[in-house]
């Protein structure tokens, strides 16, 4: 395979890459505005206010956010 080929291909891989990163990028901010926006319609607060008077380990927050259902 000649080099140029080869640049090629790795030129295409890569910023292949960085626009696929880009769009999930966009696509999970997206959904996060999108789920803000629901639970604003159904009157619940936002939710960095919802646990704002509990104290909680960074223990719990780790749990919390591994176990979290993923869409």
């Amino acid at each position: 395979m000649s080099t140029e080929v080869y640049a090629l291909i790795e030129t295409v891989f890569f910023f292949g890459g960085i626009f696929a990163f880009a769009f999930w990028q966009l696509h999970v901010v997206r959904k996060s505005i999108a789920e803000d926006k629901a639970r604003k319609a159904r009157g619940e607060p936002p939710e960095a206010e919802r646990g704002r008077n509990e104290r909680r380990s960074k223990e719990d927050v780790f749990w919390d956010t591994v176990t979290r259902k993923r869409n």
